[in-house]
């Protein structure tokens, strides 16, 4: 215990020197790097934010790095428009060699001044706090279809439980519910739409978990025919359609690996592994990389469980 205990200290030590290390380090800039050069207006803004290291600094680097709350600020033909907090606490490695890490933010909304950042056709220019790359982000007149998607969600706490999934209570809750679904059934081809799919496949998932504790349970019942559940159904309908974000896109991850498993309980096991597989390798150092990994292992058990196991006659599959 006592060894643990002191290589726990030490771990920490490492960690904190790392840091301290990285505030003080004026030569390290932060590069803002965006797969979209040029978005519509309305469409969310994606942006990577990147630095290295250098083997000077620190030896042996940590998986992550926690960062003090920052700004990024959005500059329309060289005035400021916008202050946007990253609501990202941590840097993530993501190049051990390159001695790079990495966070990613979505820039869409200006939640103090509750309208969207980028909201006529212009050039703007982004960076995060004082030490970043420029990004020069052109944006276009949205399509009519566009426009009606932004129409429809107007309202702040539309936008709010869009970028976090915040639960809004009683009568609002169920207005904003309606106004993402209402996206996704007036506007399906739009990147907005499939982001309010996304968002509405993980509240359903949320709410069949909190009804269905056990999913071998309801994944047996459901295979026999002994139960319906139209959340599950909305659940697994929204997860497949918000599973088409771009693969940058943050909130795919956490999509992926619950519509694998609402694959699972459908007994649809290719898919499954197919979309656990697509995961672990295009998001080996995120949380649900790691996740899919493990999920993976343990379906592999099942399946060879399941396998071993006789046939019930009485419900055997057509």
């Amino acid at each position: 215990m006592r060894n643990r205990t002191i290589c726990v200290a030490i771990f920490w030590l490492i960690v904190m020197l790392f840091v301290s290390q990285v505030n003080a380090a004026e030569n390290i800039i932060f590069e803002l790097v965006a797969k979209q050069q040029t978005i519509k207006v309305g469409e969310p803004l994606t942006i990577d934010v990147v630095f290295s290291v250098p083997e000077s600094h620190i030896s042996e680097l940590p998986e992550s790095y926690d960062y003090d709350l920052e700004f990024f600020y959005v500059e329309k033909e060289g005035v400021l428009i916008g202050k946007v907090p990253s609501f990202f606490d941590k840097f993530k490695i993501n190049n051990s060699q390159d001695r790079q890490y990495r966070a990613t933010a979505v820039l869409f909304y200006d939640w103090l001044e509750r309208k969207l950042l980028f909201e006529v056709p212009s050039n703007y220019s982004v960076r995060f706090g004082d030490l970043s790359t420029i990004l020069t982000v052109n944006v276009e007149k949205p399509s009519n279809v566009e426009e009606l998607a932004l129409s429809l969600i107007s309202d702040p706490n539309d936008y709010f439980f869009l970028g976090f999934g915040s639960r809004v209570h009683g009568e609002k809750h169920s207005e904003t519910i309606l106004h993402l679904e209402e996206v996704v059934k007036r506007c399906p081809e739009t990147v907005l739409a499939k982001w309010c799919a996304a968002r509405l496949g993980l509240e359903y998932f949320k709410d069949f978990e909190k009804k269905h504790r056990s999913i071998m349970k309801f994944r047996s019942a459901k295979t026999q025919g002994q139960i319906q559940e139209p959340l599950f159904d909305k659940a697994h309908l929204y997860l497949t359609k918000g599973a088409t974000l771009p693969n940058d896109f943050p909130i795919r991850e956490e999509v992926l690996l619950q519509l694998a498993v609402a694959k699972f309980i459908n007994n649809d096991l290719i898919k499954a592994n197919s979309i656990l597989d697509e995961l672990a390798t295009k998001y080996p150092n995120s949380k649900y990389g790691k996740k899919a990994v493990k999920a993976k292992a343990e379906l592999q058990e099942i399946q060879h469980s399941e396998s071993a196991q006789p046939k019930d006659p009485n419900h055997a599959e057509d």
